[in-house]
């Protein structure tokens, strides 16, 4: 099962799969750059845990104004832990190693180093040895230094074990080198097809490449082994939405509602997707939900009152356009809600 946690150790930035698009038949600028994303409040999880992300999808336009989202910390609870593959069963695990893991598990990252530094000095074949000052580096946030530590581990051993190449995919992601990611996922699948980690992990490269089709088979199964997982039925959502596929987004967003009633980004969300059908009046209720439970949030302000304005209440848009600017806490909102008052100024 994977759910939401906020545990302590190695930094990440994780997001489910949303569909950030708020489309209008009045052109409005869109940013040039990609997905916009704001990072959760807590990020912290073990290092003994390999990490899983999933980044928001959206399809620019000439016609779209984006809609930033932020989305819960995620973590996986069921997934392998690296520490059981540290060390071969035949390897007599030294003082030095068990002094290593204990400073790695107290975050003591710069010790740990140093004692895996003189263990390599001795043994520097040892791919477990790189795994773990890998970890270390990782828990410091040098990714680079954990890159290439997970790259000799993986290097060093015939047939690594699947939660070395989760740990590096995991940077691959960070990095948005998502095809060198999708092919570590491919070897960890190959070494355990029931690992749903990883392929909701795929599942997220695959989008984040356009191959939204494929993304949503992966899904599928973690769904299929994991019905009541509202991450991955998000995800699943928000593909859903990128392809179009509106009434199969609103139903996996009702899910997830069900699931987790509290969150608001999945109102939203699926406010979006009623709006791409026209349902003005029921994605307003959907985006005062998202309002009633994050009302910092300027982006769902500044939809519920593109909402009003489709369905022809210039006054109720007005107000919300007016409270974006009132909150000032997003410079791309306030934009956007000047421009659209502006519009309705001039009608």
């Amino acid at each position: 099962m994977i759910k939401k946690a906020n545990m302590g150790l190695l930094a990440v930035c994780l997001w489910v799969l949303v569909g950030c698009v708020q489309v209008s038949p009045t052109p409005t600028p869109v940013p040039a750059t990609g997905i916009p994303t704001r990072r959760p409040t807590s990020t912290l999880v073990p290092t003994d845990t390999p990490l899983y992300t999933a980044t928001p999808v959206r399809t620019a336009g000439p016609t779209q104004t984006p809609a930033p989202l932020q989305t819960p910390t995620l973590v996986p609870t069921n997934t392998p832990d690296p520490t059981a593959t540290l060390t071969p069963t035949s390897t007599p695990i030294s003082a030095q190693l068990l002094k290593a893991n204990d400073a790695l598990e107290s975050n003591q990252f710069d010790q740990a180093i140093a004692l895996l530094n003189t263990e390599i000095a001795q043994m520097p074949d040892a791919g477990y040895l790189y795994f773990t000052r890998g970890k270390a580096y990782q828990g410091k946030g040098n990714m680079d230094a954990a890159l290439l530590d997970f790259n000799q581990a993986i290097a060093l051993s015939e047939n690594p074990p699947a939660d070395w190449l989760n740990n590096r995919a995991l940077i691959h992601l960070e990095r948005d080198d998502f095809n060198t990611a999708i092919a570590d996922y491919d070897r960890v699948l190959a070494i355990d097809g029931r690992d749903m980690f990883a392929r909701y992990n795929r599942a997220r490269a695959l989008a984040e490449t356009g191959q939204l089709d494929e993304a949503v088979g992966e899904l599928n199964t973690v769904i299929a082994t994991e019905p009541n997982n509202e991450f991955a039925i998000a995800a699943r959502g928000a593909a859903l939405r990128q392809l179009g596929r509106h009434q199969e987004a609103i139903a996996d967003y009702t899910k997830v509602i069900s699931l987790d009633a509290a969150e608001p980004f999945y109102y939203f969300n699926r406010a979006q997707s009623h709006v791409a059908l026209g349902n003005y009046d029921i994605a307003i209720v959907d985006f005062t939900l998202a309002i009633e439970r994050d009302p910092e949030n300027a982006f769902a302000w500044y939809n519920r009152g593109n909402a009003y304005r489709e369905k022809g209440d210039p006054i109720a848009a007005t107000t919300d356009f007016e409270k974006v600017i009132a909150l000032g806490n997003d410079e791309s909102a306030v934009a956007f809600a000047r421009q659209q008052l502006e519009t309705l100024g001039d009608n």
